[in-house]
């Protein structure tokens, strides 16, 4: 897949996705932004005759059923007086032969199914996979899969008391350490979620991988999958996603900006990195849009050189672009999430309540390495509760001095008032207030180049420090 192209679907008045051969897409967004959106588009584009069979009953035909097809095609709609369409390298979802799909989709909602009972033939049916021979041998593919699962956890994962079995025909069971007698169902009562989770993952990865045509490259596409695992599950999921669909492109949405970051560094680590290619994206709320932000958009040198050949609604457009950007960019540098519109944003970073990111010099730290810090020496006070006390202090009152936001927030709060009284009217031409002027421009790039200049350092400096570490 090179190229997806959204109109009129669900979130999206437009959208666009552009990869290279094979290229990988790793996109971020906070719920809202569209990521379930992508998902959707994409199970629609190469599931239609599925999903319409699953929507509407076999017996309704003719005309009857041409009007309930489009009565629910027009759910996916985001203007209901506009045309839909979904396109993937140019062609319609509606002229799609789903025949000749090689892709498989697995959503957070697959790995969190029925999950009192282990059924490889109920997990596979759930998800939207291609290529599955009808005249299969469930219980055959559940014997393979269930011996490289069990592999899997032990080998990758390090579970060494987990095994499954099949016990009736595609069913198995689970047993551990704490639980000697192999259980088949209630699940949920012996077993934690996560380890649930894990096992569902591992079992769906392996049966993308034995059903697909690996030599016209399959796609693999995630949605927020990886919710509920903690820290040391997921890094170990990474890996073995990495490892096994090696020669699948992989298209992996979440909502998660620590998943994220994780899933950056380790695919760009040389020892998991493979042969992969990764781009990544981040969807965010510009101007009310759901917009999806690349790596080749703006920053203050193309702006300045556009000066002279842009219109003021076009200079006003794109420094009010650049400035969101830069926002979003700030909130996934401090760990902020669950916030969608860039005011919002701008009122947290702007207050000086809380400090989210401590920078001094090549000295990188967000308020999870200072609760890691904080543990550390919890953990290790030697009986001296004053000296632990002060110790804590001074790592506090440091993470303070040095906060990131300060250097940067009288900028932010300079733009958040010219965004208001200036860069609102440039970028829409409004009637009757005068053009922004050569000086506000000027003032507005200076500012904004402060603001970048900081942002760039820092990530900079992060991508330095993981490199060598």
């Amino acid at each position: 897949m090179k190229k997806l192209v959204l109109n009129n679907f669900k979130v999206f008045h437009t959208f666009s996705i552009e990869l290279s051969e094979n290229e990988n897409a790793l996109i971020y967004g906070e719920n809202g932004t569209g990521k379930t959106s992508i998902f959707e588009a994409l199970k629609l584009f190469y599931f239609k005759n599925r999903i319409l069979d699953e929507q509407i009953a076999p017996n309704v035909v003719g005309e009857e059923r041409d009007n309930q097809v489009r009565q629910f095609l027009d759910e996916y709609k985001n203007d209901m007086a506009e045309s839909l369409s979904v396109e993937i390298d140019d062609e319609s979802f509606m002229s799609h032969d789903n025949s000749n799909n090689n892709i498989f989709l697995v959503s957070y909602n697959n790995l969190d199914g029925n999950l009192d009972e282990i059924s490889i033939e109920n997990i596979i049916k759930t998800a939207y996979f291609s290529r599955i021979d009808e005249n299969i041998s469930w219980g055959e593919l559940a014997e393979i899969v269930v011996e490289e699962t069990n592999s899997v956890l032990k080998n990758l994962f390090w579970i060494d008391d987990v095994e499954l079995q099949p016990i009736n025909g595609t069913v198995c069971s689970i047993k551990n350490a704490d639980n000697h007698v192999p259980k088949q169902a209630n699940l949920t009562k012996f077993f934690n979620e996560g380890l649930l989770h894990v096992i569902r993952f591992v079992i769906l990865i392996e049966s993308a991988v034995y059903f697909s045509d690996l030599n016209q490259c399959p796609v693999l596409v995630l949605d927020d999958c990886f919710n509920s695992m903690d820290m040391q599950n997921r890094t170990f999921m990474i890996r073995f996603l990495l490892q096994k669909t090696s020669k699948m492109q992989k298209i992996i949405l979440t909502h998660n900006i620590g998943f994220f970051n994780l899933f950056n560094y380790i695919a760009n680590n040389s020892e998991e990195k493979v042969s992969d290619e990764w781009n990544k994206f981040m969807l965010c709320k510009i101007n009310g849009e759901s917009t999806l932000i690349t790596k080749d958009e703006d920053n203050v040198t193309t702006l300045r050189r556009s000066l002279n050949t842009d219109n003021a609604v076009e200079t006003g457009n794109k420094l009010r672009r650049l400035f969101e950007v830069l926002i979003y960019k700030i909130s996934r540098l401090t760990n902020i999430g669950e916030m969608q519109e860039t005011r919002c944003l701008l009122d947290r970073l702007c207050s000086t309540t809380y400090v989210y990111l401590s920078a001094d010099g090549d000295n990188i730290k967000n308020i999870y390495d200072l609760v890691n810090e904080i543990y550390a020496n919890v953990k290790n006070r030697d009986g001296n509760e004053y000296q632990l006390a002060k110790r804590l202090r001074e790592k506090i009152e440091s993470f303070r001095e040095h906060d990131f936001l300060k250097i940067i927030r009288p900028a932010l709060e300079e733009l958040r008032l010219m965004q208001k009284v200036a860069l609102h009217q440039a970028s829409h031409g409004t009637e009757g207030l005068p053009p922004i002027s050569s000086k506000e421009l000027n003032v507005a790039l200076i500012l904004l180049e402060k603001i970048e200049k900081a942002v760039n350092a820092v990530i900079d400096t992060s991508k330095r420090i993981d490199t060598s570490a």
